[in-house]
């Protein structure tokens, strides 16, 4: 949800602030806790796939 951080389709990377690259199989730890309020008050950067199960919710504020 942080819009400074955001996949890259042709590097196949998730692209953090400062530009540090985390590809597909890269081990990282989130630092976070699960939503349980509703949806509807979420403030997207990019609203999930239709596919995707929005039951379990985690809000990552870290990662490392």
């Amino acid at each position: 949800m942080n819009p400074d951080v955001y996949w890259d389709d042709r590097q196949q990377s998730l692209v953090l602030a400062g530009g540090k690259l985390i590809k597909v199989g890269d081990a990282i730890m989130l630092g976070g806790s699960t939503y349980t309020g509703l949806q509807g008050q979420l403030n997207w950067t990019t609203f999930p796939d239709k596919t995707c199960d929005l039951t379990h919710i985690w809000i990552a504020n870290s990662i490392s």
